[in-house]
């Protein structure tokens, strides 16, 4: 699918470095993408405030395809102190730190201590980061710091899984429909197997969408264990489950039914549908 691309994006990208990379630059290459991971994340935002589902949907559909394609040759963490002069500029800098930003953003911004109506927790988290660093150098651990000022827990976790840590979660997951109209998911976290993958098991926020004739309905879940399952009973015929279905975590997935669920297999299948895309 060709990603579509407008000047817009990229005015918004170089006025994003006006903040991130101008008045607060990462103290060293090797934490590039603290400069060019927002400044590929803001256009998207940018397009979210517009209202430009097109825009928004190819920018993040460009950089999963860019990073999990480089992924596969290559992975480092996001900080490290071992980066090639050649590495600098790669889809681990642009890609996946836009990606690591928007699943940043999607936490911060549903914190249990979030209030409706006030300032998102994420936007004050950047104003605390851009504030006490204005003019300076950064580090992953000043931004780090302004989301734990921000939220008020600690983000050591996150910063360990996802920026001080190579790869991504690699989810498996299988589903069925049992005669009570019940959805048993088991997913399981398959990147254990890759020994390029320092994390095993990561911890993180999760939609699963469950799409029928007569309903539609998002769960949110949390996982933190190699193994998982979950049941739901939406109350309407299922005939399809998504993984994530607005692309928050920066993972690889792949669904599997069981067989009295083969009949929705089509589903799945259909290019109108964004998991599918």
């Amino acid at each position: 699918r060709r990603v579509l691309f407008r000047s817009e994006g990229v005015v918004a990208h170089e006025l994003a470095h006006q903040w991130f990379g101008d008045w607060v630059t990462c103290e060293r290459w090797n934490e590039l993408w603290l400069n060019e991971g927002f400044a590929s994340y803001l256009p998207w935002v940018f397009f979210k405030h517009v209202d430009f589902q097109s825009g928004m949907l190819g920018y993040e559909d460009y950089w999963r395809q860019g990073y999990f394609a480089e992924a596969k040759r290559k992975t480092r963490a996001l900080s490290t102190s071992t980066v090639d002069w050649d590495d600098f500029f790669d889809a681990h800098a642009y890609n996946k730190g836009a990606l690591i930003i928007k699943l940043m953003h999607h936490i911060a911004e549903n914190h249990p201590t979030q209030v409706e109506g006030q300032e998102s927790l994420f936007t004050k988290a950047l104003r605390i980061y851009l504030t006490e660093n204005g003019a300076g150098n950064v580090r992953n651990t000043h931004l780090q710091a302004a989301l734990e000022k921000a939220t008020g827990e600690s983000w050591l976790v996150f910063f360990d899984q996802f920026v001080r840590s190579p790869g991504h979660p690699i989810l498996s997951v299988k589903y069925g429909v049992k005669n009570d109209g019940v959805v048993a998911i088991d997913l399981e976290q398959a990147q254990s197997t890759r020994e390029d993958n320092q994390w095993v098991t990561y911890s993180f926020p999760l939609e699963i969408e469950l799409v029928g004739e007569d309903g539609h309905l998002v769960q949110k879940v949390d996982v933190y264990n190699s193994n998982h399952r979950f049941e739901f009973a939406p109350g309407f015929e299922v005939k399809a489950v998504n993984i994530d279905p607005n692309w928050v975590v920066p993972s690889e997935n792949t669904i599997e039914q069981d067989e009295r669920s083969e009949e929705h297999t089509s589903e799945l299948q259909s290019p109108d549908h964004l998991v599918c895309r």
